[in-house]
């Protein structure tokens, strides 16, 4: 007799094993249920058009431009803009690790990653099989040089339930002006190769108002990874994505990402500071 499947993933097979621990630590919650916790994600389908994802990871790979894991002594360091590695930095809630990168040659560096993501641009490796890198470092780079998506993408963050889906059209002056350039905490690009995911149990990006998750990879090239929320009981939810897709949620609910098995799972996720805005 077979075993029983404990969780569904979004093909409808058995969802990893891993995530256990995640959805019993959201099953044995107690008291009242955040406000995060009480809302539902909202699913943007075709958020970014294919042409659009080939340009961010095209332009973020370009030679020079980004580092491949920095370090304060390291040779690749030396040659990059001093605002990318000193005045800029990342969100509050990463500065620790950033600050261990720069001090530690040997942490966190091409030499220790898996072989898919040695050559992928990134500043920090969380785990040999998870990388990221900071885009709104460099004085904002991802917004200057990615207009277009920049404004799809902050568009889409601003949808309310009651849009029904309707992403608002955001004044031009508005996008990419100091007040609306205060409202954001990050903007990273994440890399995640078999044996990577986002599995720790409670994981929220404390502090954030609202984050939105879009999928650069093609779920075909790509086993697991799925984006996973959670029901008050527990119960996993594995949201079914295609390439362009984003996932937009309020930033403190519970999510993680069920490890990669094989390809490279490739993710934008922006996430935004508390705002009055609605």
């Amino acid at each position: 007799m077979s075993a029983l499947i404990w969780a569904y993933d979004s093909h409808e097979n058995e969802l990893d094993p891993e995530l256990k621990a995640a959805a019993e630590f959201r099953a044995n919650e107690t008291g009242e249920p955040s406000e995060a916790e009480q809302t539902e994600p909202i699913l943007l389908r075709n958020l970014l058009t294919d042409d659009q994802i080939d340009d961010i990871l095209q332009q973020a790979s370009v030679d020079g431009v980004w580092p491949r894991g920095v370090s304060s002594s390291s040779s690749s360091a030396a040659s990059l803009p001093v605002d990318t590695i000193i005045e800029a930095s990342p969100p509050p809630c990463h500065q620790h690790r950033f600050v261990e990168c720069l001090q530690n040659d040997d942490d966190m560096t091409k030499k220790t990653l898996n072989s898919d993501l040695q050559s992928v641009p990134h500043h920090l490796a969380w785990t040999d099989e998870h990388v990221v890198l900071y885009m709104h470092m460099n004085d904002h780079w991802f917004v200057r040089a990615f207009g277009t998506p920049w404004s799809i993408i902050l568009g889409g963050m601003e949808i309310q339930p009651w849009m029904e889906g309707v992403a608002p059209v955001l004044d031009e002056q508005w996008i990419g002006s100091d007040d609306s350039m205060k409202l954001v905490r990050c903007v990273e690009l994440h890399h995640y190769s078999a044996g990577g995911g986002l599995v720790t149990p409670g994981h929220r990006d404390w502090g954030s108002d609202r984050t939105i998750s879009v999928l650069l990879s093609d779920p075909d090239d790509v086993a697991g990874g799925d984006f996973v929320t959670y029901e008050s009981d527990g119960t996993p939810v594995a949201h079914p994505m295609r390439r362009g897709d984003a996932i937009l949620f309020q930033s403190e609910k519970l999510h993680n990402i069920s490890t990669i098995t094989a390809g490279v799972r490739q993710s934008l996720v922006v996430e935004l500071w508390p705002s009055k805005r609605y």
